[in-house]
């Protein structure tokens, strides 16, 4: 089932585009193969749930080159939806500066179902923000947690929370946000943002629309 729902979501955020935002729609990578879904699913030395897997054969993140994000968005709410090189990358990145760095001894405020360390191998990162902080596929949570849940690892905030049960959840409420017009596209930032984000000037001829 939750296969259909992640389909039928990224139908909603394509139709949405090509309606709306026609010469943004092709920030979206075609899929993965199985090939490559499996190779980098080795190197993370985990599998990723069967919700990442299908979107992934569906987009594999997308390319922001040209793209801007000052004070925005890309797809699904984030400056970048990482493809599956970018997740190695990253990955890697801070596994090796947990090595270097040993960050682990640094407090950690667990918030419910994520375990209170700095980083984890088992937390893939999915997507950047703007203020250069990560969302990651939690699959290793706490005791209370959920195993796929998806959680905000900010870099100089000791705080990690979950902010949805799972991948398909986090897909349906950007579909859901794109058609409630609760996410829009800012020609200011040129770059899909939340309508709480847009400047004054860009409220006000929305609303004349």
């Amino acid at each position: 089932m939750s296969l259909i729902k992640v389909k039928r979501a990224w139908e909603h955020i394509e139709t949405w585009l090509q309606r709306n935002v026609p010469n943004f729609a092709d920030i979206l990578n075609i899929g993965a193969t199985e090939e490559q879904l499996q190779s980098a699913e080795r190197i993370l030395g985990v599998v990723f749930p069967h919700d990442v897997q299908c979107s992934y054969t569906i987009h594999n993140g997308e390319n922001c080159t040209g793209r801007s994000a000052k004070n925005g968005s890309g797809i699904l709410g984030a400056s970048e939806f990482y493809n599956l090189r970018q997740i190695i990358e990253v990955w890697q990145m801070w596994n090796d500066l947990l090595r270097e760095h040993s960050s682990n001894d640094v407090v950690i405020e667990g918030y419910d179902g994520v375990k209170a360390v700095y980083w984890n191998t088992a937390w893939i990162p999915i997507m950047n923000t703007s203020s250069g902080n990560y969302i990651c596929i939690d699959l290793d949570p706490a005791p209370n947690g959920k195993k796929g849940q998806i959680i905000s690892f900010w870099t100089d905030i000791a705080e990690r929370e979950v902010v949805f049960d799972s991948f398909t959840e986090m897909l349906e409420d950007y579909a859901e946000k794109l058609q409630n017009d609760e996410i829009v596209f800012s020609e200011e930032y040129g770059c899909l943002v939340h309508i709480d984000e847009l400047s004054e000037e860009e409220w006000e001829k929305l609303n004349k629309e």
